[in-house]
């Protein structure tokens, strides 16, 4: 009985290895071939590995060596080459599945290749499928991820997992997570994972997308305080990948946003003395913004509010000093007229409603 077996076995690894040979020339004709010569080849080719892959990985205990490892890798490059780019991304993920553990450098080169490529066989499988049926996303609230994306955001994990986290290579695959997170509205994952590329590697090409699309999403979730801070930190970072006419923009809206928290955590909330103070303190550190009139306003409106007309006043006659161009100013010097009569000083009122006809 042990003859027999010994015989059988010595005959599964003749064949393995025949057909193997047969296989692996094959496949070096078709790299070598152009057009439909190359096309005709690799259909060819196909078909033995899947002959090859269905008779022998059953019997990979039975051989004394196991290629499947590399058969599947090789396998899973033709089905990339002929556009079976879904089939050959499980294929790559088999490969990886096989031999988590690497015992050579050359095992170690084809683990870390086929989790590669698994990712790139992903990705051009849903480009090639949102290209025939665009997505249509809208709103804010959170939608289910297709199982597609959802392994290719594993692939892109493992990937990472496997070379360790680090370098710069492993940030356009960071990059395609958070868009995957990002374009279905897990703003809760795809915020941090756009922000951490900002942080860890601000020189590199997505740096400056990641940025935008971090304001992006604080902005749509109206979370100003969030846009704020990370308005500034990015403004602040000095080697973040983006020009001077972006770094402008992202100023103004870190500045918009810091006018909009005033607003809804201290004015709408009455803190009309806060408030006041918040928007004084907020024309002092931008002087020069889009908005440094409009605090100006707010704050005597504010001081006003919590009974402090001496205080409005002055800034009002700091709004039509330092900015007499604004459109704020005809109204500024309205109430300043109205205010004055109010607190009994008529010349005052007189004055300021005189300058206002004179003006207007």
């Amino acid at each position: 009985a042990d003859g027999i077996e010994r015989d059988v076995r010595l005959a599964i690894g003749i064949s393995e290895k025949i057909l193997r040979q047969i296989v692996l020339e094959g496949h070096e004709v078709a790299k070598k071939l152009r057009g439909k010569s190359q096309r005709r080849k690799y259909g060819y080719v196909k078909k033995l590995y899947d002959q090859y892959l269905s008779i022998f990985s059953s019997l990979r205990d039975e051989l004394p060596v196991n290629y499947e490892f590399f058969m599947r890798f090789y396998y899973a490059e033709v089905l990339f080459q002929r556009g079976d780019f879904l089939e050959a991304a499980r294929n790559y993920d088999a490969v990886v599945a096989l031999n988590s553990n690497p015992e050579t450098d050359r095992e170690r080169k084809l683990l870390e290749a086929a989790a590669e490529e698994a990712v790139r066989a992903y990705d051009d499988y849903i480009a090639m499928a949102e290209r025939r049926k665009p997505m249509k996303i809208r709103g804010t609230k959170p939608r289910t991820i297709p199982q597609v994306k959802k392994d290719l955001i594993s692939a892109c994990d493992r990937y990472i997992r496997l070379i360790g986290g680090k370098g710069d290579k492993i940030v356009p695959i960071r990059y395609k997570v958070a868009r995957v997170y990002y374009t279905y509205n897990h703003f809760d994952k795809a915020a941090p994972a756009f922000d951490d590329i900002v942080k860890n590697h601000p020189k590199s090409d997505v740096a400056c997308y990641s940025a935008n699309l971090t304001l992006d999403i604080y902005n749509g979730l109206k979370d100003y305080e969030s846009l704020r801070d990370v308005a500034f930190a990015y403004i602040e970072n000095t080697e973040l990948s983006c020009g001077e006419k972006e770094r402008k923009a992202i100023q103004r809206i870190g500045e918009k946003a810091a006018f909009k928290v005033i607003k809804s955590t201290l004015e709408d909330t009455r803190m009309y003395g806060e408030a006041a103070r918040a928007y004084s303190g907020y024309r002092e550190r931008f002087p020069g913004g889009e908005l440094a009139d409009d605090a100006l306003y707010n704050a005597a409106v504010n001081f006003g509010l919590n009974g402090q007309e001496n205080k409005a006043q002055k800034v009002r006659e700091l709004l039509v000093e330092q900015y007499p161009e604004s459109d704020l100013v005809p109204d500024t010097l309205f109430s300043m007229g109205a205010s004055a009569d109010r607190l009994l000083d008529f010349e005052g009122a007189a004055s300021r409603f005189e300058l206002f006809a004179e003006r207007y």
